[in-house]
C-alpha cells in the first residue's frame, strides 16, 4: 500500500491539499510496510481525525527548488511531523546524527546499555520503570565520579527468547572510565533484580552515531510492527513521552535542532507539473526532471521519468 488517503473535508486544522499519488510514492517509498503499519494502528487507536489527515498527506505539495548558484536541488513539502511517520522520523535522524557529531569526542565519551529484566507488567510501566531507574542512576556518586553528560535513546523490541517486552536505553555518556562489573552493580542496587547493562569504548564518531539515532527513525523493532496488539499497546505507552534526553553537562543541547541553511533557494515548479511539462516535450522541464532523476532515482520512478539520464 502506498498511498493513504483521508477525507479533507470538514478539517479547518489541514490547510494544505491531498497528497498525490507519485508525491506518497516519492517520499515514502522505502517505507511503506512500516507506514501502513502506523496508519493502521493510529486508526485502531482512534486518533484525532486531524492527525490521521496530516499523516495521510504529509509529502504533499511537492516543489522543486535550486539553490542560487544553480548546483544543488531540493524537495520542499509539507510534513506532518508525526512521530510514527518514518520518512518524517528519518529527517529528525539525520537531524540528530548531525547534532552528535558536534559533540562526539572519541577519548571522552563511550557509549552504555541499560535493560530491565523481563516481565508481563504493562509496557507503560516498565517504560516509566526503565526512566525513573536511569534517574535514580544519574544522581548517584559513582555515577557522577565518572560521568558528566550525555544523550539517551528508548528502544523497544519484542524478546525472541521469551516473547516479552524487552525495553531498554542505549546511552551515549562522556567522562572517564567506569568499569562494567561497577555499573552492573549499581544498576542491580536500583532495580532490585536487572543486571543486564554493558558500558563499552565508542569506535568511529559517524558508526556509533548513526547506530544509536536509527532507534529515532524506528522507535520499535520489526519484531513489534509485526504484531499488531503489541504496536498498539507501544504507540499508546509512548504518546506524549520523549524518545531521547539529554542529561548533565549536556542538558541544553537542542538534539533536534536544525542547523541554519546558508544557501538560497529558489522556486522551480511543482514536481507534478514538472513531470507533466517534461514529457509534453518542454526543454526546460526535461532538464530539471533529469538532474532530480539523478539525485533522486526514488523520485523518478515515482514520476515516471528515466532514472538513467546520463
Amino acid at each position: 500500500m502506498t498511498h493513504l488517503t483521508c477525507d479533507l473535508a470538514g478539517n479547518p486544522d489541514y490547510d494544505a491539499q491531498p497528497i498525490l499519488p507519485e508525491e506518497s510514492a516519492a517520499r515514502h517509498g522505502p517505507f511503506v510496510w512500516r507506514r501502513w503499519q502506523a496508519w493502521l494502528s493510529l486508526n485502531r487507536l482512534h486518533v484525532n481525525n486531524a492527525r490521521l489527515v496530516r499523516f495521510a498527506n504529509c509529502g504533499s505539495g511537492a516543489w522543486l527548488e535550486r539553490s542560487h548558484d544553480g548546483t544543488d536541488l531540493r524537495v520542499r513539502c509539507n510534513r506532518c511531523h508525526d512521530r510514527w511517520c518514518p520518512a518524517c522520523s528519518a529527517e529528525r535522524a539525520r537531524t540528530l546524527l548531525a547534532r552528535l557529531r558536534e559533540k562526539l569526542d572519541l577519548t571522552h565519551c563511550r557509549f552504555m546499555t541499560l535493560t530491565l529484566r523481563h516481565s508481563n507488567t504493562p509496557l507503560t510501566a516498565q517504560i516509566d520503570r526503565l526512566y525513573r531507574s536511569f534517574a535514580l542512576l544519574r544522581r548517584r556518586a559513582d555515577f557522577r565520579a565518572h560521568i558528566t553528560g550525555g544523550a539517551a535513546f528508548f528502544e523497544a523490541k519484542i524478546s525472541d527468547k521469551d516473547g516479552l517486552w524487552h525495553p531498554h536505553l542505549h546511552v551515549m555518556i562522556e567522562g572517564t572510565w567506569w568499569a562494567q562489573k561497577e555499573l552492573v552493580a549499581a544498576w542491580y542496587a536500583i532495580t532490585g533484580d536487572s543486571t543486564i547493562c554493558d558500558i563499552r569504548a565508542i569506535g568511529d564518531d559517524d558508526g556509533t552515531a548513526k547506530y544509536v539515532t536509527k532507534y529515532v527513525t524506528k522507535p520499535a523493532h520489526d519484531s513489534v510492527y509485526r504484531d499488531p496488539d503489541r504496536f498498539d499497546e507501544l504507540v499508546s505507552a509512548l504518546n506524549g513521552r520523549r524518545l531521547c534526553m539529554t542529561f548533565g553537562s549536556w542538558r541544553g543541547f537542542k538534539l533536534n535542532e536544525t542547523p541554519d541553511d546558508p544557501t538560497e533557494w529558489h522556486a522551480v515548479a511543482p514536481l507534478a507539473d514538472l513531470a507533466a511539462r517534461a514529457k509534453s516535450g518542454d526543454a526546460d522541464a526535461q532538464r530539471f526532471m533529469c538532474a532530480a532523476a539523478r539525485k533522486w532515482p526514488l523520485l523518478a520512478l515515482a514520476y515516471h521519468w528515466p532514472a538513467d539520464t546520463s
